[in-house]
């Protein structure tokens, strides 16, 4: 039990620190991949992000850029030949 502890304390400490870099860093390099997880067809500043059925304002714009009014871009600003489908998902969905 104490060794489950000794490493379950710090993973659950450093977990968020570890989210919050792997968001910001979608939104940055892959934005096309961060409005398709987030379901946002249309451009928005102050994007809301949408968790179990419940719509918190501006929640997306400050998780991926620290400053609720910035803007997500949505799938609609980006050529559809840029939404890539991956082979494994096409695969297991067609």
């Amino acid at each position: 039990m104490m060794v489950a502890l000794t490493i379950a304390i710090p993973a659950a400490l450093l977990q968020p620190i570890s989210g919050d870099t792997s968001a910001r860093a979608v939104a940055r390099w892959q934005p096309v991949k961060l409005a398709a997880m987030e379901s946002l067809l249309d451009t928005q500043r102050g994007a809301p992000l949408h968790l179990v059925g419940i719509e918190i304002p501006r929640a997306l714009s400050l998780l991926a850029f620290r400053d609720p009014d910035a803007e997500v871009k949505g799938l609609s600003a980006f050529l559809r030949d840029e939404w890539r489908r991956s082979r494994r998902c096409t695969r297991h969905f067609n």
